[in-house]
């Protein structure tokens, strides 16, 4: 008893916590120390679960982790062994200037936007990624002997920044795909779309008589509504896609799978 209060020293009682990896992480063992000790780990596979960075934690150093901290661990090792995410966007200018040094021809069409204060004026000498367009020089001049047809798709991106990696490929003489351009773009929608088929119109294909096929989303439906006449580029569904929504739809069916194809 000291002062009018009690201290407990001891307590001869069994632990009834419902967590027990409570008493069993340590504060000490930071993100940052989790990202040291993964780093080999993240140069030999970068897409590691984070369940196994739990699992070589506790195996090097006998705590387990939470599953948050791992999470920022891996992203430490991530920044370290690749550069963080702000540096790597920073560094697009240079690579496309080195890219295109290397393969004089190749096209390559940014977008920035101007960046803002909260009160809206406007940040000098900063700007915000928004889009990218490239193709390369071999591509576009490879087109000229591939079949008119042009196959577009899109397919999103999963890192800390959002976005969208669009893609147009060619058939060549063998019937093989044949890659014509790329695009990072914030989104599938409609702007995006009908500003990559601008792009696509003006560095890559600079001929009429093109067909375009794709699956039914809308932002291309949108984007194909507003070809210009004088393009004479048309739209067709790609027939795989239309398989997959049908089979969602109504089930899996072999028969018509085959009445399709062979249609």
């Amino acid at each position: 008893k000291r002062k009018g209060a009690w201290v407990i020293r001891k307590a001869e009682t069994i632990h009834t916590c419902s967590s027990s990896i409570l008493s069993q992480d340590h504060r000490q063992l930071k993100a940052k120390k989790v990202g040291r000790t993964i780093k080999h780990l993240i140069e030999a596979q970068p897409d590691i679960k984070v369940k196994a960075i739990m699992a070589e934690v506790k195996d090097r150093h006998s705590y387990t982790i939470r599953y948050k901290k791992a999470w920022h661990g891996k992203q430490k090792a991530m920044a370290e062994v690749y550069g963080d995410w702000e540096d790597s966007y920073a560094l697009l200018p240079r690579l496309m200037g080195a890219m295109e040094e290397s393969n004089p021809g190749t096209v390559f069409v940014p977008v920035y936007n101007n960046v803002y204060t909260e009160d809206q004026v406007r940040v000098q000498d900063k700007l915000m990624f928004h889009r990218l367009f490239w193709a390369f020089k071999p591509c576009i001049d490879g087109f000229g002997f591939c079949i008119p047809v042009i196959q577009v798709d899109g397919t999103f991106l999963t890192g800390k920044y959002k976005g969208c990696l669009l893609i147009a490929t060619g058939v060549d003489g063998n019937r093989r795909i044949f890659p014509l351009a790329f695009a990072l773009v914030e989104g599938e929608n409609s702007l995006s779309w009908a500003w990559f088929f601008d792009q696509l119109h003006e560095h890559v294909t600079q001929r009429e008589d093109i067909t375009i096929i794709s699956d039914r989303h809308a932002g291309i439906r949108n984007a194909v509504g507003g070809f210009p006449d004088e393009w004479g580029w048309r739209w067709r569904w790609c027939i795989r896609h239309w398989l997959a929504n049908f089979q969602h739809k109504f089930g899996k069916k072999k028969d018509i799978k085959n009445l399709l194809w062979n249609a």
